[in-house]
Formats: C-alpha cells, sequence, structure tokens
C-alpha cells in the first residue's frame, strides 16, 4: 500500500472513532464498567525548534525533545511538541 494511501486510511478510521461519543461507547456492554475520563491538555504547546531541534530527519534531536518535553512539564502539561 502506497504511503499517502495508508496515511488517508488511517485517518479516515481515526476520524471515525473520534466521531464516536464517549457515552457511545459504552452502549450494550453486558456487565458494569467504570467509565474512563476523558483526557484533556491545557493549551500549551512547544516546538522542538525552539530548543535547537532540526526537521530534516538526520539531526540527532533527543536534546531537543528532552529539553521540549520539560519545558512543557514545568507549565503543568501540554498540546503538542513538534517540529
Amino acid at each position: 500500500m502506497k504511503p499517502t494511501l495508508l496515511k488517508a486510511t488511517y485517518s479516515l478510521i481515526l476520524f471515525s472513532f473520534a466521531q464516536q461519543t464517549l457515552e457511545s461507547m459504552y452502549e450494550g456492554i453486558e456487565f458494569d464498567m467504570t467509565k474512563v475520563k476523558e483526557t484533556s491538555f491545557p493549551d500549551f504547546e512547544k516546538k522542538i525548534t525552539e530548543y535547537g531541534g532540526v526537521g530534516d530527519g538526520i539531526f540527532k534531536n533527543s536534546e531537543a525533545f528532552k529539553a521540549a518535553i520539560e519545558a512543557v512539564n514545568a507549565k503543568g502539561g501540554g498540546m503538542s511538541i513538534h517540529i
């Protein structure tokens, strides 16, 4: 399967799960099950390029990821860390 088609298929699957409400996931279950709480993240994000990261597929970004994760953690969490 070509990468573009694979990505499109994966996106469609994720989209269909996102449309499902938390309540509908528990319909028809034959036993009492504790409901999962919906996760939320603070509206805070950092890019690893702010910490020396390079998005070229060659540069080792380990330290930049570590620094960005620590910065997001220090703020109490966040949405994303990306290049």
